[in-house]
């Protein structure tokens, strides 16, 4: 999302060396990427996922107190949490909708002008259907979709060649091609 959005941002103000950009994965859209990531499906993963953000969130807080106050008995339990009391306030915005809004790389897709390639797999239960922009990308002169059947959220996996991800070389012929 980042790097969709730097892109977008920067149109045609990049450094000369980003020529072509390559993609997996990329929640697009990050309020309706949210919703999905807090459904019943995820909810294994994002308990895990917290267990492994919380300690660093306090690591913040010893680090950095005058600019950030944690109660450690109410620690965040999901991204909503943790977007509203971590993330929006310490990067100057509202809340988390607001956060979540002016982030999302979706509305800067449009001013992309580098061959960008956005790997989205089909099965990726972070992803809402906002994450597949097809329309804009059909009639796009920088930006590619692909949305392959299988891959999940960045697990494109190649049993053909051990020693590499199928995402791996994917993003190498995209570069090479550009």
């Amino acid at each position: 999302n980042v790097v969709l959005k730097y892109l977008g941002e920067r149109g045609d103000d990049l450094p000369g060396e980003v020529r072509s950009a390559v993609t997996f994965s990329v929640p697009c859209h990050l309020t309706s990427a949210n919703l999905e990531i807090h459904s019943r499906k995820n909810r294994l993963y994002m308990r895990r996922f917290m267990d492994s953000l919380n300690p660093k969130l306090v690591a913040k807080a010893r680090r950095f107190p005058d600019r950030l106050q944690i109660d450690r008995s109410r620690l965040p339990r999901n991204f909503y949490e943790y977007d509203e009391i971590f993330t929006a306030p310490v990067h100057g915005f509202a809340n988390a909708a607001e956060y979540w809004d002016r982030s999302s790389s979706i509305h800067y897709l449009p001013e992309i002008k580098r061959p960008t390639l956005l790997v989205n797999a089909l099965d990726d239960t972070f992803l809402s259907r906002e994450s597949y922009p097809y329309d804009l990308a059909r009639q796009h002169r920088y930006l590619f979709l692909e949305t392959p059947a299988n891959g999940g959220h960045v697990g494109f996996v190649s049993f053909n060649d051990r020693r590499h991800y199928w995402s791996e070389r994917r993003a190498v012929e995209f570069v090479l091609a550009s």
